[in-house]
């Protein structure tokens, strides 16, 4: 997903391969105060077997610091649920993420399931062949499902 087509107060900001401990210390990094809306998505990485699986309280723990910093920030924060990953089960997380936005005053944004049909399985053309990193289609299902909560997309750039 590139900044083509989304609106001019977004910006995407991104930090490939990170875990939730590095999104917390890099969001604290910055003057986040020019900012109304935060939308989040972490924790694939976090529960990833490829990447060692950190504890499940330790993800949480570093999202809650995050949201809590954020909003001290005058921040609206929205966390977005992961999407189906080949090398991890995410249901758990994403049921922590549910009871976590419902729990605080964190918007939950449930992207993971625009990524199942019906019974249950995935998607797959919203995936490289890898089963883990988004195609083009399936940036473009997170950028729809943010979109109906917060307008990031230039209407200009919409199918008509």
């Amino acid at each position: 997903m590139h900044k083509n087509g989304l609106n001019n107060d977004t910006v995407p900001i991104y930090i490939p391969g990170a875990e939730a401990r590095d999104i917390r210390i890099n969001i604290q990094g910055w003057n986040m105060r020019e900012y109304v809306n935060v939308i989040i998505y972490v924790g694939g990485n976090d529960v990833s077997t490829k990447f060692g699986q950190v504890p499940m309280t330790s993800t949480l723990a570093e999202l809650k610091e995050t949201t809590d910093w954020l909003r001290k920030q005058r921040c609206e924060v929205y966390i977005c649920t992961v999407c189906p990953r080949s090398d991890a089960d995410v249901t758990e997380l994403n049921n922590k993420i549910r009871r976590f936005c419902r729990d605080s005053d964190a918007h939950l944004i449930d992207v993971s399931k625009r990524f199942t049909y019906g019974d249950g399985s995935v998607v797959q053309h919203f995936f490289q062949q890898d089963g883990i990193h988004l195609s083009d289609r399936g940036s473009s299902t997170i950028v729809s499902a943010i979109n109906q909560l917060l307008s990031i997309v230039n209407p200009r750039t919409l199918p008509s």
